[in-house]
């Protein structure tokens, strides 16, 4: 009979965040390097490690109406000899948190490298507009990730703003897989 892995999780999280909240920012910056090691408790085949390295940045343009807001995501993982990740814990790209004209998890492998470009604009205080690019891509081996063969989306949206953040989030997104794709979904892309 399968057994199913259970994991140890323990890990490693620096951060330098400047934005005013983590919510919702028209400027400032989030760097963050996150090490976590899975290790399997019942069994020695599904143990792994992974590291996220993330930049956001926040360009603030004419008292903050518009803002340029740009994000950069890299996840890698090392496994020992004869050990791998199970797929349902690999990093993904696709979907409202990367690569928005695919999927929810679209593709998935051991490294990935996203990255998404805003344009923003603030009509009214409870509301933003904005037009959107995505790419990213999923590898088996690190060093295939590079700018060859990307995933690449690109849109327009809107957002209502609430007090803590970004209340709810509506898009309408472009892939080579999707004319349209219309995620609707809470908080925000980053």
């Amino acid at each position: 009979s399968n057994i199913e892995p259970i994991y140890r999780r323990s890990g490693l999280n620096v951060q330098f965040d400047s934005r005013p909240s983590p919510g919702y920012s028209r400027r400032g910056g989030l760097y963050r390097v996150e090490w976590t090691d899975f290790s399997q408790s019942n069994g020695a085949t599904h143990g792994f490690r992974r590291v996220d390295a993330e930049v956001q940045q926040f360009v603030p343009l004419m008292r903050e109406n518009w803002v340029l807001a740009f994000r950069a995501l890299a996840s890698t993982t090392d496994t020992n000899r004869g050990q791998d990740v199970p797929y349902f814990l690999m990093p993904s790209i696709g979907g409202g948190a990367s690569v928005r004209g695919y999927p929810d998890f679209r593709f998935r492998d051991r490294n990935r490298m996203v990255m998404n470009a805003e344009l923003r604009w603030t009509p009214a205080r409870f509301m933003d507009m904005l037009l959107f690019y995505d790419t990213g891509k999923v590898e088996a081996r690190r060093q295939d990730l590079d700018f060859d063969n990307l995933k690449e989306s690109y849109g327009i949206g809107m957002r209502l703003i609430a007090q803590r953040g970004y209340a709810v989030r509506m898009e309408a997104a472009h892939s080579r897989e999707h004319k349209v794709r219309l995620p609707l979904s809470a908080g925000g892309a980053f």
